[in-house]
């Protein structure tokens, strides 16, 4: 007696979906390099070591790494409204999609965004 063929029903990831993952994947990267920016801008902590060897210390930010973090946060959002966007519309089963978490995620983050332009970028 013969057995049927098994027959694969599920798609592999599409064009789409990969794109989705690579947004993902690059928003992180960019979140990743942004933090590194704001470690190495920002003022040097002052360590009883330091202060015993008589090293230096940095009481300033660095001007150059703060104009970048800006422009790395929007990038960031960017890229994660983007990945979200896609992901409601790829998803399967659209009763699984809910609003207004993706409307209170946009809402904080250009709260936040807005807020840090108006104490750092623009004044």
């Amino acid at each position: 007696m013969d057995e049927p063929r098994y027959h694969e029903r599920r798609r592999r990831a599409d064009g789409w979906l990969r794109l989705l993952w690579w947004c993902s994947g690059l928003g992180w990267l960019v979140l990743l390099l942004v933090l590194l920016l704001y470690h190495l801008g920002r003022p040097q902590t002052n360590f009883g070591l330091w202060r015993y060897w008589r090293l230096p210390i940095r009481h300033d930010w660095l001007e150059p790494w703060l104009g970048v973090l800006p422009w790395g946060l929007a990038g960031c959002v960017a890229l994660s409204l983007l990945t979200l966007g896609l992901g409601r519309r790829r998803a399967r089963r659209q009763e699984d999609v809910v609003l207004w978490y993706d409307v209170l995620l946009l809402s904080i983050s250009l709260v936040g965004l807005l807020s840090y332009g108006a104490l750092f970028w623009w004044s």
